[in-house]
């Protein structure tokens, strides 16, 4: 009896706590949203001596469920042709935000922009060139520009900073570590096989549950509580912090004058942190430091941050991926609509750098 007692109990627990975790896990995704599944293959990288990555040229992945199909390049978009006149280019460099993380190529922030530009009466052809790889910080960015960008004769440099983007990689232990591969899986650090897919795989598993992503995430803001990136919004940087910042800063300048001597129009756009859109911050610090950089250089300044405040006011949504952080699809068409209309005003003429320096370019294509 006293066993029969015993299994009894041990059943009505167990069926408690999974009455308990359904609960959780619907309340969990009618509130936070449900995961997103992911595909095979991922997004393949190869080690590069000055960026750390890249992104393989004409390669084949999936961002989630979505497919991408990069350009001869190692690009997002459209292969990038010899420069005709009449023909302005604007360059987008950023990080996984500017990329397109689960994010389909038409419903790309770039995308966008040059969609919209293109509709109205114009004697110039606009291309929006994608240059945003996941993971990149500032110095991968200016290294990219100057490396790869300013080749392909742009009119328009407009950097999409995301806060992280302040902390720099360390290109030379990261090339280090994945010389020996011809290819590696991004977000699994190998190729697929072995322990690297089993743990892949398990993850999946872990991946399928609303709740336990909700707990994980919770986990990960309090281990990283007072981290850089926190300290940065909050306004209370120290000294070590502030030479962080500065080194950051020393990478906008190179920027800056890069363009000047391209003769290029450069702009920034902060990607706004999700949780500002619902949080206000101390002055909005992040977009402080960018705008006054901007402000001191006479460079225009892009503000991205209250329209996406005012999208998730209007609609009380995040527009983000569930248990990812990146902005979803309505974000990138906000920004990008942001960004187009700003540049309509700032845009004064069409590029006439056309003729030798798209035989160069021709070269590299």
């Amino acid at each position: 009896m006293a066993k029969t007692n015993l299994v009894t109990a041990a059943v009505l627990v167990l069926v408690s706590l999974s009455i308990t975790f359904g609960a959780l896990e619907l309340i969990t995704r009618v509130v936070v949203g449900a995961p997103w599944p992911e595909k095979m293959p991922l997004l393949r990288v190869q080690p590069d001596q000055n960026l750390g990555w890249r992104m393989l040229p004409s390669d084949v992945h999936y961002t989630y469920l979505h497919r991408v199909e990069l350009n001869s390049l190692g690009f997002r978009g459209s292969e990038v042709t010899q420069k005709v006149a009449g023909e302005y280019r604007i360059l987008a460099i950023g990080d996984s935000h500017i990329y397109g993380q689960g994010i389909l190529d038409d419903e790309l922030i770039t995308r966008r922009i040059e969609q919209i530009l293109n509709t109205e009466n114009s004697n110039c052809t606009f291309r929006v060139i994608n240059l945003g790889v996941r993971a990149y910080n500032l110095n991968q960015e200016v290294a990219l520009f100057e490396e790869i960008g300013l080749s392909l004769q742009p009119d328009h440099v407009v950097l999409f900073p995301y806060i992280n983007d302040f902390q720099d990689v360390n290109i030379k232990d990261r090339y280090e570590r994945f010389k020996h591969m011809d290819w590696y899986m991004f977000d699994i650090s190998a190729k697929p096989g072995g322990e690297a897919l089993h743990k892949w795989n398990r993850r999946q598993l872990f991946r399928k549950s609303a709740f336990l992503g909700w707990v994980y995430d919770r986990f990960n803001a309090w281990k990283s509580r007072g981290n850089f990136e926190e300290l940065i919004l909050l306004g209370r940087l120290d000294n070590a912090d502030h030479h962080q910042l500065s080194v950051a800063v020393n990478h906008l300048e190179k920027f800056h004058v890069l363009s000047k001597n391209h003769n290029l129009t450069f702009e920034l756009a902060a990607i706004p942190v999700a949780n500002q859109l619902i949080d206000s911050y101390p002055n909005n610090q992040f977009q402080t430091i960018l705008r006054r950089f901007a402000e001191n250089r006479g460079i225009a300044y892009i503000d991205l941050l209250n329209p996406l405040r005012d999208y998730y006011q209007t609609h009380d949504r995040l527009p983000i991926i569930p248990f990812d952080g990146h902005y979803d699809s309505q974000a990138h068409r906000v920004m990008g609509q942001v960004v187009a209309r700003h540049l309509r005003k700032s845009i004064s003429g069409c590029g006439a750098k056309a003729s030798a320096a798209s035989v160069a370019h021709a070269d590299i294509v």
